[in-house]
């Protein structure tokens, strides 16, 4: 389990953004954000031999009521299965982040041109692209999730939980990105945690504007 030393240094470099959080019996962490584009967030730990990675999740909710089950099918197929990753492209000086769909293009027009639109878009952003280059995360991946009715929370902490289990129906759809870092305890420990956040923050408020229209 991760030390509550980690843990408390984590939450006071971001103590400022949160308005509440929750250390889970697994010593992973659920946060609630003061202001921000997503509405939660899951942080769970794995050693690597010495070192520690992070693997923050961030969830943002297309469809809030969970009894709006034709809205959730709605915004699923208005949506597609769209996921992406972070990819590496030879550059010089330094590598360049990039990212690439990581499923096939959709049949449907109207899916695979939103699919189209937010590589583009994810891909035109700058200062963003800048912020994930100088941190340099170990992995970034965005999936949009179908859930059933089961407590959110609980799913989203594990990634091979995302679909639901055949007697769930379908009653929510979130964007979930997660990114995974080895931070230190070094000087820059701070900065590259409030880095962390606002890179999840930026992406959500893009992935809200886009998929907004594929409603």
């Amino acid at each position: 389990m991760f030390s509550d030393v980690n843990n408390d240094l984590l939450i006071r470099s971001l103590e400022d953004r949160i308005e509440k959080w929750e250390r889970c019996a697994d010593g992973s962490l659920l946060v609630r954000p003061k202001k921000a584009d997503f509405d939660e967030l899951a942080i769970i730990f794995r050693r690597i031999f010495m070192d520690r990675e992070y693997n923050f999740i961030a969830t943002i909710s297309l469809v809030r009521d969970p009894e709006a089950k034709n809205e959730a099918l709605r915004k699923l197929e208005g949506c597609g299965n769209l996921s992406f990753e972070l990819m590496w492209k030879k550059s010089f000086p330094t590598r360049k982040p990039v990212f690439v769909r990581s499923t096939k293009p959709q049949p449907d027009r109207k899916t695979s041109k939103l699919g189209s639109e937010l590589e583009a878009s994810l891909n035109s952003q700058g200062e963003l692209m800048t912020k994930i280059q100088k941190l340099k995360p170990e992995e970034l991946s965005i999936t949009l999730v179908p859930l059933g009715n089961l407590d959110q929370s609980r799913i989203m902490k594990d990634r091979s939980g995302f679909q639901p289990p055949p007697n769930q129906s379908l009653t929510q759809v979130s964007w979930a990105i997660s990114l995974s870092k080895i931070l230190y305890r070094s000087v820059d420990y701070s900065n590259k945690a409030r880095t962390i956040f606002d890179i999840l923050d930026d992406l959500s408020g893009l992935l809200k504007k886009i998929s907004g229209r594929g409603s």
